[in-house]
C-alpha cells in the first residue's frame, strides 16, 4: 500500500512538473518585423560566407583566431594583485635565495631538521592567520 501511494505521488509530481515546463509561453521582445530583419541579415551572412574562396576562408579564420588570442591575452593570469618585479628587485631576491641555499648547505643533519621544523611552524602560523582573515570577510 505504501509503495503504491509513493508511486502515485511521484507520478503526480512528474506530471505537474512536465506541464509547468511545457506551458512556458514567455512573450518574445522582438516584433515580427524585427525577427524578419534578423532572419534577412542571417541569410545575407550565410550567402556571403558561401561565396568565399578557400583562401578567403582561411584568412578570415586566421583573423578570427588572432582576435580571440588577443582577447585571451588581455585576461590576467595568475596572481593579478601582485605587481611585476623590477630588475633590481629580481636580482635582490635571487641573491637572497642563493645566500639562503649556501647557508642551508652548511647545516648539519640536526640543525637542518631544526631549521625545517621552525620553517614549517612559521608557514603553519601564517596559513592559519590567512584562514582567519578569510573567515572574517
Amino acid at each position: 500500500m505504501n509503495k503504491l501511494l509513493a508511486v502515485l505521488i511521484g507520478g503526480a509530481f512528474a506530471v505537474v512538473s512536465a506541464s509547468s515546463f511545457a506551458d512556458d509561453r514567455t512573450p518574445s521582445s522582438l516584433t515580427p518585423a524585427g525577427q524578419a530583419q534578423l532572419k534577412a541579415e542571417s541569410a545575407a551572412q550565410k550567402a556571403a560566407k558561401a561565396q568565399l574562396t578557400d583562401e578567403q576562408r582561411s584568412a578570415a579564420k586566421s583573423a578570427s583566431d588572432a582576435e580571440k588570442q588577443k582577447d585571451l591575452s588581455q585576461i590576467p593570469k595568475g596572481d593579478a594583485t601582485r605587481t611585476p618585479l623590477t630588475a633590481k628587485e629580481q636580482s635582490r631576491l635571487k641573491a637572497e635565495r642563493s645566500a639562503t641555499k649556501a647557508a642551508n648547505a652548511k647545516l648539519t643533519g640536526a640543525k637542518k631538521a631544526a631549521a625545517t621544523k621552525k620553517l614549517n611552524a612559521t608557514k603553519r602560523s601564517e596559513l592559519s592567520q590567512a584562514e582567519k582573515g578569510q573567515k572574517g570577510q
